[in-house]
């Protein structure tokens, strides 16, 4: 595979570049916190017209491009489950490239480059963009959000991060990410301005290794605010988790809530509803070194009110945590505990 890259003179002296900046700073990249991570709901198409982005832009590895996401704490796991992209397009004076990839059975994280081509200037704290990203499976919600590895410079980074409904999980395969537009916002005028309209149309392998692992192997019962809750499966990994749940009992309350229930015409979902009830778990994931994270605001959550069944899906934001540092996982009043095997 090596012997098919070729480099533009430029591309060699921006890789030398960096090369020179680190070795100057001398000190291993700083763990960025996001300042801003936007809720989305990706289109996912079952058959697409997909375009080849142009060069090889990335040669690192995969642990080098997430760094500016989760730091260098964890650089094994993510060069175990993640790998490189290294996929480019060009328009409107701006390039965009994949750098790199890694997910498990339900969450995928794919980490981007943004550069001005002119070299101005670019600020991860009031970027925004405009994208899809087309893959083989429906029912796929995530966030996306900015990032920088090096402050000052012309490029930032940008996270897609995304989990399934489907039980079966993410069938890995071609995919296609889209962008149409590029946004920064004017804290003077307190508007988000366009600095590059285009079309930046990448095509790369949905490719990564699912290390996660089942927490139970049989149903187990939970006492819950809305009734007795039975847990299907619990699933986690580095990167987040999945439980399905469903009620066989649900107390006399919560059951007058469900059956007066009425969605509005307008199709959102009001506040206080028994979606929320049924879905409202605490959970929490205890780490062997005695650090308690608190799992229970979920991004992703479904619910059928006819069934009551229910999934509770999320990654851990912007960390990794490798399965040998879980101690347990607690879903109301029951432990369960982690084993990495």
């Amino acid at each position: 595979m090596l012997d098919y890259l070729h480099f533009s003179d430029e591309q060699k002296a921006r890789m030398v570049d960096h090369l020179m900046q680190a070795q100057q700073a001398g000190q291993p990249a700083r763990k960025h916190r996001r300042p801003l991570r936007r809720r989305v709901v990706a289109a996912l198409a079952a058959a697409a017209v997909l375009t080849v982005g142009a060069g090889a832009a990335y040669t690192g590895l995969a642990s080098d491009a997430f760094a500016a996401v989760f730091g260098t704490e964890e650089t094994e796991i993510i060069d175990k489950i993640g790998y490189p992209v290294g996929v480019s397009d060009t328009d409107a004076g701006f390039t965009i490239t994949a750098d790199a990839i890694m997910g498990d059975k339900y969450s995928v994280n794919i980490i981007y480059t943004i550069t001005a081509d002119d070299g101005r200037e670019l600020h991860a704290d009031r970027m925004l963009a405009e994208d899809t990203l087309e893959f083989q499976r429906s029912g796929m919600g995530g966030s996306t959000w900015f990032a920088d590895d090096t402050p000052g410079d012309n490029q930032v980074q940008y996270i897609m991060q995304y989990t399934v409904d489907d039980e079966n999980g993410l069938r890995q395969g071609r995919a296609t990410a889209e962008f149409t537009k590029l946004q920064e916002w004017n804290p003077e005028t307190e508007q988000a301005e366009v600095i590059a309209e285009g079309k930046w149309k990448l095509r790369f392998d949905m490719r990564y290794e699912d290390i996660g692992t089942s927490v139970i192997d049989q149903p187990v019962a939970v006492q819950a605010e809305a009734g007795t809750a039975m847990l299907r499966a619990v699933y986690l990994s580095p990167l987040g988790f999945r439980i399905t749940a469903d009620y066989p009992e649900v107390n006399a309350q919560t059951q007058q809530e469900i059956d007066s229930f009425e969605m509005p015409e307008s199709g959102r979902e009001p506040q206080n509803t028994p979606y929320e009830k049924l879905t409202g778990l605490d959970i929490f994931l205890t780490l062997k070194d005695g650090t308690k994270l608190d799992l229970g605001t979920c991004m992703g959550s479904s619910c059928d009110l006819k069934t009551r069944e229910i999934v509770l899906r999320d990654t851990f934001r912007d960390q990794v945590i490798p399965l040998d540092q879980m101690e347990s996982i607690t879903i109301e009043n029951v432990t369960l505990p982690v084993s990495a095997d």
